[in-house]
């Protein structure tokens, strides 16, 4: 068995640890760091092994609605700070936009390495 097969058998994606993509070209699974999440805006990674592009599509639409959800609840907590401290409404919208983010980010992340999954590029 060459090393290329058993690299494969040894990232199986059943073998795979909690914020792990794996591709569907080489079954090599890779963790999600902060340096792969910000070169991939829309989701297209790239594999380490394989160097194939492929798209993190999510499992379900409630991945969606979980997302929003938590991209406006921290955005209204950032209003809801605003508002308090400045007494601005511009101030708002700017807070709303950066609780939003400070949440909406990290979750994404989250779910890119726990929820979804690879898809070949067509």
């Amino acid at each position: 068995m060459s090393l290329r097969n058993d690299r494969r058998i040894s990232h199986h994606p059943k073998n795979t640890f909690a914020g792990q993509l794996v591709c569907p070209h080489c079954q090599t699974a890779f963790l999600i760091t902060w340096r792969r999440y910000w070169s991939a805006p829309w989701g297209n990674y790239r594999c380490l092994e394989c160097r194939h592009l492929s798209y993190a599509t999510a499992n379900s639409w409630w991945t969606w609605a979980i997302l929003f959800v938590a991209l406006t609840l921290g955005g209204m907590v950032g209003l809801l700070f605003s508002t308090y401290v400045f007494h601005n409404g511009w101030m708002g919208a700017l807070f709303f936009l950066i609780g939003g983010l400070a949440v909406g980010l990290p979750l994404d992340k989250w779910m890119d390495g726990h929820l979804r999954h690879l898809k070949i590029r067509s």
